[in-house]
């Protein structure tokens, strides 16, 4: 109704644009390589909380690559890209949970190594959220501004990912009764903030003010005194406070 077109064949158009066409080969061309090197990991027989931890943050160096290009190449499509993503997610989670053959056995053998103690139950749903906090700022956002549409997948591809490991690899004073440190704090703000900076400087815009910063420490704060899943509440949270 909105369109005013058969949405099948809305689709079909808009797909095979020159430059959806090049982003989906792209998108192919990093999936693929992103498998074949976590595969290799499921012969390791490394389970330490460090190193699954670095293993789960590969999946966020994976959404900085492929969904930050593709918001500034066609935004429309990163829109519809993870409507599909999610919905093929969640399906294949379905799969694996009800062991529904012959999918589930190497889905099991290949999520194995990236699992730790919040992955404990019947359904696995980290990447799920990972998606969702990356998707939900750029549906929900009817302001131009950069900052607002990305800031999930800064937040959690940059933020996060620095603060978990600065903080095992350099951290030295913890936040009081947090396993969490300071120093993983500040590279949280460090790193998110200037992501935004080289984003402006990239398109010749200046949006960054005292209310960006307070919103990118009070984020950095959140992630090292919050026990939920980082990779859903971050990205909300830091999303409200730029709408504030």
């Amino acid at each position: 109704l909105l369109i005013k077109q058969d949405p099948l064949l809305w689709t079909l158009a808009f797909i095979t644009q020159w430059d959806v066409l090049l982003l989906m080969l792209y998108w192919i061309a990093i999936i693929g390589g992103a498998i074949y090197i976590a595969s290799d990991w499921k012969s390791t027989q490394l389970r330490s909380s460090q190193h699954v931890d670095f293993r789960r943050k590969y999946f966020h160096l994976l959404v900085i690559v492929m969904f930050t290009p593709a918001y500034f190449i066609q935004p429309l499509f990163l829109h519809l890209g993870f409507v599909v993503a999610l919905c093929a997610g969640t399906f294949l989670e379905l799969f694996r949970a009800c062991k529904i053959w012959p999918m589930h056995p190497y889905m099991d053998e290949f999520f194995k190594p990236f699992l730790d103690a919040r992955d404990q139950g019947p359904v696995i749903l980290s990447h799920i959220y990972l998606l969702t906090g990356c998707a939900l700022p750029v549906w929900l956002s009817s302001d131009p501004i950069v900052l607002q549409r990305l800031c999930g997948i800064l937040s959690i591809g940059v933020g996060d990912a620095l603060a978990s490991t600065v903080g095992k690899a350099i951290g030295r004073t913890k936040w009081k009764d947090r396993r969490k440190s300071v120093e993983g704090t500040c590279a949280f703000v460090f790193g998110v903030g200037l992501s935004f900076i080289l984003l402006e400087s990239y398109l010749g815009v200046n949006t960054m003010h005292s209310g960006v910063w307070i919103s990118i420490i009070l984020t950095a704060l959140l992630e090292a005194f919050s026990d939920q899943n980082d990779n859903i509440v971050i990205p909300l949270y830091f999303f409200c406070c730029l709408r504030l």
